[in-house]
């Protein structure tokens, strides 16, 4: 019997494992492993004896297994068997292989262990093919100089195996956990860095060992063996940067399929048959149910094996279990955009209020109210800076103090984006929102000797959706400032520092634990010195400008809940230390009367930045190039493909046709060579 591949495709459609691998059409599925991932390797090597007749097509079930809805999902087609291990030597393909056969141990067990025994196959198990570590050194040695398998650090790797090891009567879990990853050095050494580690479901809980005395030993293995393999993964990824280890925890899956059909009746996973009982065996073949007479409520199909519904849900587990990896990746970025955000309105604010003290000084201007976060120092009759105290003009009164409010009204505030094909980022996030807000209150005081020294607090609330996931962030930036003004010479000198506080619902993709939810706090601390010369030139005033700041970012461990230990994660401390660098030209110049008050203003230059999750925001004032999301092609470097050089402009036009209405346009953006970042944004002001 044979599912057709629209059967198959109708299924993936139906959940949420379409397309969460990615959509590059190179990505392959390798699967190594025993009966839980052999989509007809011994069946074939065996003549048919083993998984035969009342088996689904050499498969341990009766249908498709987790490893073909993972291949299907990636590649949109099954993979190729080959049984045995023998060959393919003489062609060259990039096609997907499965390597797993029925029966398979990891790898060389202790020397009291009868691995005859296992799953009925006798002398087979003792065949390269039936170890795990020999089907991965046989794919290394197939991949060396790609001599047949092409593969790439985009590929996918699965891997089951040590349920055989334990029902063979192998103990020491540390063994077998070895012999798991020296498969995976070997699979590494091919060229593949992503792998789907499916961790080993209570081997006592099988209708073969319910109720017998060894079941409640068989868990405990079982159990030791997830622990200790999901410590060894966390371990490899931190040695070997850009590789992904998603354990699968099948283990917790089926605890809560069996919580929920002894409990609720199935009303959760849908199945009601999970263990031998009253007028059952707890599977399909010992109730005389054969391929499709299986019921839909039965967990297993044998007396070991899960049914294909069962491989299902597995399969929709794994892909979540990856997703949550890659959001781990851009977690820094979504965690702290807002604190960004933040920053750079209260820069904004300090490089306005010095150009508002400066131009007051030196008696060329008396400065209105400003409108907008990217410039608002227009040029007109009127009070000095901001909301500055009524009546107070600069020379009469040397304190001032200032408010500064932006509320997301319109779309028009949000960013757009310019992308390169091959990086994903953040798109339209990274302006205010509707309903988000930040407000800005501060003072600062004009020195006898030309140096004015100030201080402000911004707070923000912003709701976001970054990477899938929505948050609430309120967010508290404290700056203090600087300036000494020298001539055509401006320096200034700001520290800052941005605590926000965030909660996080974010979406898994598995449909039956839907959403995580988390309490995070982060801090982010930042200097930069800057050098301003400004010249007029007729109309127009040119100059330059150089900045360079450090920043700090210290990320709270937190705890996601809501998936029942399926999705949740536990996520630990982190510090992120980086630094940039800007160098622009500037030119701007008066709008003419018949405008009203205003000003344009131009500028670029090259900027550079050593942290690619900090960006450049403390030198260009902008939420630019914050990241990118590692989606299925830059995957293995979840900053791939973001320059940390790059060419910024921006050009603003700002307006006032009276004391208390003021509008401003604005364009900026950085130029790498992997792509392009730009943001656009609109604002009004009234003066009140």
């Amino acid at each position: 019997m044979k599912l057709q591949k629209k059967t198959l495709r109708g299924l993936l459609m139906a959940g949420a494992a379409t397309g969460l691998l990615g959509t590059a059409s190179a990505q392959q599925v390798y699967s190594f492993g025993d009966s839980l991932s052999d989509t007809g390797n011994a069946n074939d090597f065996s003549l048919g004896l083993v998984a035969g007749g009342d088996y689904f097509d050499g498969r341990f079930s009766n249908g498709y297994l987790w490893t073909d809805y993972i291949s299907y999902s990636s590649t949109g087609e099954l993979q190729r068997k080959n049984p045995g291990l023998i060959g393919p030597y003489f062609t060259r393909t990039s096609r997907p292989y499965n390597f797993a056969h029925g029966g398979a141990v990891s790898g060389k067990l202790s020397s009291s262990v009868n691995t005859g025994l296992l799953s009925g196959l006798g002398f087979l198990s003792n065949i390269a093919a039936f170890r795990v570590v020999d089907q991965a050194k046989h794919f290394r040695d197939q991949s060396f100089f790609g001599r047949t398998f092409r593969s790439s650090s985009l590929d996918y790797a699965t891997i089951s195996a040590g349920g055989n090891d334990y029902f063979a009567g192998e103990t020491d879990v540390v063994r077998v956990v070895n012999n798991i990853f020296q498969a995976i050095d070997y699979i590494d050494d091919g060229g593949i860095r992503s792998f789907f580690l499916l961790d080993v479901p209570n081997v006592g809980d099988t209708p073969a060992n319910f109720g017998t005395s060894g079941q409640a030993q068989l868990n405990a293995l079982s159990q030791s063996h997830n622990v200790l393999l999901r410590d060894r993964a966390l371990l490899y990824e931190a040695a070997n940067p850009g590789s992904i280890l998603a354990v699968v925890p099948a283990a917790r899956l089926f605890e809560l399929v069996r919580e929920d059909a002894l409990l609720n009746g199935g009303a959760v996973y849908g199945f009601t048959n999970v263990q031998p009982g009253a007028g059952t065996t707890g599977n399909c073949l010992g109730d005389g149910l054969v391929l499709s007479a299986c019921p839909r409520g039965y967990l297993f199909y044998d007396d070991i094996h899960p049914t294909a519904p069962a491989h299902y849900i597995v399969a929709d587990l794994a892909i979540a279990t990856f997703q949550a990896k890659l959001y781990g990746f851009a977690e820094p970025l979504a965690r702290t955009s807002t604190s960004k955000q933040t920053t750079s309105t209260s820069s904004r604010v300090v490089a306005n209020r010095v150009q508002a003290l400066k131009l007051g000084l030196t008696g060329s201007a008396i400065l209105t109210d400003p409108f907008s976060t990217p410039n608002f120092s227009g040029i007109a009759e009127g009070n000095l800076g901001m909301q500055t105290i009524p009546g107070q003009v600069l020379g009469e009164q040397r304190f001032s103090v200032y408010s500064f409010a932006e509320g997301s009204w319109s779309e028009l505030a949000a960013a757009g984006r310019d992308l390169a094909p091959q990086t994903e980022f953040l798109s339209g996030t990274l302006g205010l929102t509707p309903g988000e807000t930040t407000f800005t209150m501060g003072a600062d005081y004009l020195l006898p000797s030309d140096v004015a020294i100030g201080a402000n607090m911004t707070r923000g609330s912003f709701d976001r959706q970054n990477f899938g996931a929505l948050s609430y962030d309120e967010t508290r930036a404290v700056t203090v400032y600087g300036a000494m003004f020298r001539g055509p010479m401006t320096y200034t000198l700001k520290a800052s520092s941005t605590i926000n506080e965030q909660q996080t619902r974010r979406q898994t993709f598995f449909r039956y634990q839907p959403f995580v939810n988390s309490d995070s706090r982060s801090a982010l601390r930042e200097v930069t010195a800057e050098a301003d010369y400004g010249k007029e030139l007729g109309a127009w005033r040119l100059g330059a400008v150089a900045r360079a700041a450090a920043a700090v970012l210290d990320l709270d461990a937190f705890e996601e809940e809501g998936s029942r230990g399926l999705l949740d994660r536990s996520v630990r401390d982190q510090s992120i230390t980086g630094y940039s660098a800007y160098l622009g030209l500037k030119a701007s110049r008066a709008l003419p009367r018949a405008f009203g008050y205003g000003q344009l203003t131009f500028q670029t230059g090259p900027v550079a930045g050593s942290d690619r999750t900090l960006g450049y925001a403390g030198v260009v004032g902008d939420a630019l190039l914050f990241g990118s999301m590692p989606d299925a092609i830059s995957r293995q470097d979840p900053m791939r493909g973001v320059g940390q050089e790059g060419l910024f402009g921006s050009a603003s036009l700002q307006f006032s046709k009276s004391d208390r209405m003021s509008f401003a346009a604005r364009a900026a953006g950085v130029q790498t060579l992997q792509g392009a970042d730009h943001v656009v944004e609109l604002n009004a002001a009234f003066r009140f």
